[in-house]
């Protein structure tokens, strides 16, 4: 999601900021400032070259935008679960853009030069994947592939007018995207933060089947992961029952999608925020 100045042709378009309770809720919000309008979030400048401040909106989308809607508090819970998963990150040296929360719907994270690449981590066998190979949803990956598998790695191209396409290894260093070095640091990172993520959500009974990441180099050309950790990026099922508690309820018309969301937000970060 995040791009400055001269990396702006690798983020979504620029647009106007949103006028839902989220803008609302982060009181003085300069425009002028204002680097890059996404989807589900804005990332502006601060006073600090190598900070931004990235807020959270209530927008809700899916299928390249095609479907839209919003969802009160969406902002808020998106951006305390993201907080709390890419602490609990830095904690362990998986360095993330992540600084700090400071309002409900805002964060000072790392400048980053985002690399347009969207890596998709597979666990179980789900959605685009399930469609697009005629699989049955809900085949784990190391089921699917005799165990010589625990999980995939897809690349996508990020770009919306080609809706994200998926591409190889080979043609991401083919078209100058991203070195070799690089490409390994990030399959790497993108492997611990499987195995972080599906240790810490196995207590809570949750299982973690697939999640979007994606990667951008801060001003001192250190690789970290940006954008976010959240229900709108991941699929989480509970486990015993599949019960689906992501976006995958507003994609799919499952219903109770806020209180999904709440109930995750109160798993994942606690009483405190929710």
């Amino acid at each position: 999601m995040v791009g400055l100045s001269n990396d702006i042709a690798h983020s979504p378009k620029l647009g106007p900021t949103s006028d839902g309770q989220s803008i609302r809720e982060s009181h003085k919000w300069d425009k002028r400032s204002l680097v890059i309008r996404g989807k589900a979030k804005s990332v502006c400048t601060t006073n600090e070259f190598d900070k931004c401040k990235m807020l959270f909106h209530d927008d809700m989308t899916a299928g390249d935008g095609e479907k839209k809607s919003t969802m009160e508090n969406k902002g808020r819970i998106n951006c305390g679960i993201s907080a709390k998963l890419m602490t609990e990150l830095n904690r362990i040296n998986i360095p993330t853009h992540f600084i700090e929360q400071t309002s409900p719907v805002t964060q000072i994270v790392h400048r980053l030069n985002m690399i347009p690449l969207e890596f998709v981590c597979r666990n179980v066998v789900a959605g685009s994947m399930a469609k697009r190979l005629g699989l049955k949803e809900g085949i784990t990956i190391a089921k699917l592939s005799n165990n010589v598998f625990p999980c995939l790695i897809d690349v996508h191209l990020k770009n919306d007018e080609l809706h994200d396409p998926l591409i190889s290894q080979d043609i991401a260093q083919a078209l100058n995207i991203v070195s070799e070095k690089d490409l390994n640091i990030i399959v790497s990172l993108t492997h611990s933060i499987n195995y972080f993520l599906k240790d810490y959500m196995k207590p809570k009974n949750i299982e973690v089947i697939d999640f979007k990441l994606e990667f951008g180099h801060d001003v001192k050309n250190k690789i970290r992961l940006g954008d976010e950790i959240t229900p709108d990026s991941c699929r989480f099922w509970e486990m015993g029952t599949g019960r689906k508690m992501d976006k995958d309820r507003f994609r799919r018309n499952l219903g109770l999608v806020e209180e999904t969301y709440k109930e995750l937000e109160y798993t994942i970060v606690g009483q405190e925020n929710s």
